[in-house]
């Protein structure tokens, strides 16, 4: 990892840290209840992809000993591995949207439009790092599952 990467990473990071605290510390009662619903709602899936992908990290990415998830060892293709190939980033970048939806704050929508760029930067740079590791049988995952799209996921997943 170079220090670029831990710049962007962090300020992806501190962008997100900011758009909670806007949650829990500013109040807006001009919230339209229809965007503040759609905020909340969108809570849903991003959560599911965030705890599953680290789940599902943990239990197939041959994580060693005491290490972190981002040494796994292993290319992870079940569960929602099998349907996007970054889930958890795809979670972390439709809670900050989430976020600045229940927030309606502009600062709050700021952070998310630096979260997203960051987020998709991390994802180019991770997709080079696994072509590396993993060279051709991370091609070929390459070509079964997409990066984000979701709902080509779901329909390629189920035609296997």
């Amino acid at each position: 990892m170079n220090p670029s990467d831990n710049v962007i990473e962090s300020a992806a990071g501190l962008s997100f840290l900011l758009q909670l605290l806007l949650l829990f510390y500013f109040d807006n009662f001009g919230l339209n209840i229809i965007v503040f619903g759609i905020g909340w709602l969108m809570l849903i899936p991003s959560s599911l992809l965030l705890t599953l992908s680290l789940m599902t990290l943990r239990s197939y990415g041959n994580v060693p000993y005491g290490k972190s998830l981002v040494d796994t060892t292993a290319i992870v293709t079940k569960g929602v591995y099998g349907v996007i190939r970054h889930p958890l980033y795809a979670g972390y970048m439709l809670m900050s949207i989430s976020l600045a939806l229940i927030s309606q704050s502009w600062f709050s929508g700021l952070c998310a439009f630096i979260v997203i760029p960051f987020v998709v930067i991390i994802i180019d740079r991770e997709e080079k790092a696994n072509s590396t590791k993993f060279l051709e049988q991370y091609t070929q995952y390459q070509k079964e599952v997409p990066l984000l799209n979701i709902f080509k996921g779901i329909c390629l997943y189920y035609r296997k």
